[in-house]
C-alpha cells in the first residue's frame, strides 16, 4: 500500500550527497554545490535550479518521476568551462545509484534509473561587476516506494 509522500526531499539530498561526494567533480567546482546561489559566489559554482515530481503510480506500488535542474555558473569567459562541468555532472549523475550514503538519505524509496533530459546553454548576465555564463542541465530520477 502506498503512503502517498513525496520523493523530493529524499532525491535532493541523494542527488547532492553523491555531487559533493565525487572528488573529481569537486576539484573542478571550487566554488561548490548548492540548493540556492550564494551571496558572494566562488567562481565556477553549481546549484539546484529547480526540482519537480510526477506521480508514477502502479496499482500495488507508488513510483514517483523526479526532475532536478542544476545550473552550472562561470565567470570564465566563453562556455568552454561550464561545458567540461557538464560532461562531468553527466557522467557522474547518469552512472550512479542514488542510495543516499549511511544512514540512507533514500530512507523509503528505491532508485531504478536517472535519465539526463536536456541541456541548454543561456545568454550570458551580469552578476554585481562580474560577467557571468550560465548552463542548465535536466536530469530525471525514478523511484518507486521500497517497504522497509
Amino acid at each position: 500500500m502506498s503512503t502517498g509522500k513525496t520523493a523530493l526531499p529524499s532525491v535532493i539530498a541523494a542527488a547532492m550527497a553523491a555531487l559533493a561526494a565525487n572528488s573529481a567533480l569537486m576539484a573542478a567546482v571550487p566554488g561548490g554545490v548548492w540548493d540556492y546561489v550564494p551571496a558572494d559566489p566562488v567562481w565556477p559554482f553549481i546549484c539546484l535550479d529547480s526540482a519537480e515530481e510526477v506521480p508514477e503510480d502502479t496499482y500495488s506500488a507508488q513510483g514517483r518521476r523526479v526532475r532536478l535542474t542544476f545550473a552550472i555558473f562561470s565567470d570564465y569567459q566563453g562556455r568552454a568551462q561550464q561545458f567540461t562541468l557538464l560532461d562531468l555532472l553527466i557522467a557522474l549523475l547518469r552512472h550512479v545509484k542514488l542510495d543516499g550514503g549511511s544512514p540512507s538519505l533514500m530512507a523509503g524509496w528505491e532508485h531504478i534509473v536517472t535519465w539526463h533530459t536536456s541541456s541548454q546553454a543561456i545568454s550570458p548576465f551580469e552578476v554585481g561587476n562580474t560577467r557571468a555564463g550560465q548552463t542548465q542541465v535536466t536530469f530525471e530520477v525514478m523511484v518507486m516506494e521500497s517497504t522497509p
